[in-house]
């Protein structure tokens, strides 16, 4: 039965020796379907790292799977920022105090002059006295000769006695001029070491004032040298601070994308290092549905199904 069922099949077989015989044509697979997610010249990497230095863990502002859009907000030292600030305004404001503080005034001590000497009182005097006391002594010495010459010529005792008062007198008148010279000559020496004292005593307050002068002026230059000092200082911390705020501008993405990780790297006294790990969004992307993820999984499975059934028929 077997020979007659292979003779049956290979008579029509044999009838169309004279066509020659053609391979059957193979099933070509279906071209595979490609999902464009993006350009495919885009210069963008698919996953963009940013080194962040924060002060606390609250100066992240995002999260890990957080939805970024280009330019947000991912990292801001807030609390740095204000402290720099206020020192910033703190130190303009003492800057402001000292520059606005009057400079000390020099003022340079004038003793008064000394009085030029004056001695025409006393020196009038001396004079005064000179002529009386000469006078003083002429009239003496009047009353001497007249005493002698009538002594001589009349021996009577009480022309004697008369004469020897008028002498006596004359002595006395002497005596007093003689006494006020030597007084007003006291009174010139007295004022004149007066003067002696006063104009060494003006001396020394020179001396003293040239020395307060001295010491002022050196006085102010280190007030001044301290005051430049301290702006210089003060300027220098402003400028240290606001450089040191320049540093915490606030970082922001530069694409948009996914949030994927944060890492912790090291924490210092002041500062903390993290990296923050961002995947890209690329042009078309949209967020799937549950339902279109499956219907994109199924035409996967018939194209393959289709290509295996293809590699069955070759």
């Amino acid at each position: 039965m077997v020979k007659r069922f292979l003779a049956a099949l290979a008579a029509p077989l044999i009838g169309c020796q004279s066509i020659a015989p053609s391979p059957p044509a193979p099933i070509a697979p279906p071209a595979p379907q490609t999902i464009t997610l993006g350009s495919a010249t885009s210069d963008r990497p698919r996953l963009h790292t940013i080194a962040l230095t924060l002060t606390s863990p609250q100066d992240l502002r995002v999260t890990s799977g957080q939805a970024i859009a280009p330019g947000q907000i991912v990292a801001d030292r807030t609390d740095d920022r204000e402290r720099l600030e206020g020192q910033i305004d703190r130190l303009n404001l003492s800057l402001s105090q000292l520059r606005s503080l009057p400079a000390p005034m020099l003022v340079k001590p004038h003793p008064p002059e000394l009085p030029a000497p004056d001695f025409r009182t006393e020196i009038a005097q001396v004079r005064s006295a000179e002529l009386g006391h000469q006078e003083a002594l002429a009239q003496l010495a009047i009353a001497q000769e007249r005493h002698d010459r009538t002594v001589a010529a009349l021996p009577d005792p009480v022309v004697g006695q008369h004469e020897a008062a008028k002498l006596a007198a004359a002595q006395r008148a002497a005596d007093r001029a003689g006494a006020t010279l030597a007084q007003a000559r006291a009174n010139l020496a007295e004022a004149q070491t007066a003067y002696q004292r006063d104009r060494y005593a003006h001396a020394q307050e020179l001396e003293r004032s040239r020395s307060m002068w001295q010491t002022q002026q050196l006085q102010w230059a280190q007030q001044q040298q301290q005051r430049q000092g301290a702006i210089a200082q003060i300027t220098q911390q402003i400028n240290l601070a606001r450089n040191e705020l320049s540093q915490l501008e606030t970082v922001r993405s530069p694409y948009g994308g996914t949030v994927r990780r944060v890492r912790w790297l090291e924490q210092t006294d002041r500062s903390l290092r993290a990296e923050l790990s961002i995947e890209l969004h690329r042009q078309g992307d949209r967020p799937k549905s549950g339902n279109q993820r499956n219907q994109q999984q199924a035409r996967a499975d018939r194209r393959g199904d289709r290509t295996i059934a293809a590699h069955r028929v070759d």
